[in-house]
């Protein structure tokens, strides 16, 4: 399975507690404890580095990337592992997905995935 919204909206996703909850802040969070956002600071965690757990799909269609600053891995042999999560009861889990083939959505396209990264993840 790729990393996308269902796996990225899971309360165990990677993603789990690296922004504040803006209900909460309104007082409208209706998940409380299940809620997937911090509503205290010291909740708060920092936000995984995804950098070359997918193939750069330019490089792979063309052999080449002119970007200097490409997130992407270019060759099996730079890509790394996804970073381990911690579950709501902080054991530690493997989000499942598949980094050996690029895809055309999310943050797995190449043309404006800088972008598609920032935007949708918060960096």
């Amino acid at each position: 399975m790729a990393l996308s919204k269902t796996v990225v909206s899971q309360g165990d996703s990677l993603f789990s507690k690296t922004r504040m909850c803006h209900f909460f802040s309104v007082g409208a969070c209706t998940r409380g404890s299940d809620c997937s956002f911090a509503h205290d600071e010291t909740e708060l965690v920092g936000r995984p580095n995804l950098s070359k757990t997918k193939l750069c799909r330019m490089y792979t269609s063309t052999g080449e990337c002119s970007d200097a600053y490409c997130r992407f891995a270019h060759g099996r042999d730079e890509l790394l592992k996804l970073p381990v999560a911690r579950g709501r009861k902080g054991k530690k889990q493997q989000i499942p997905s598949k980094f050996s083939e690029p895809s055309r959505g999310g943050i797995a396209t190449h043309v404006g995935a800088h972008d598609i990264v920032q935007d949708d993840v918060g960096w």
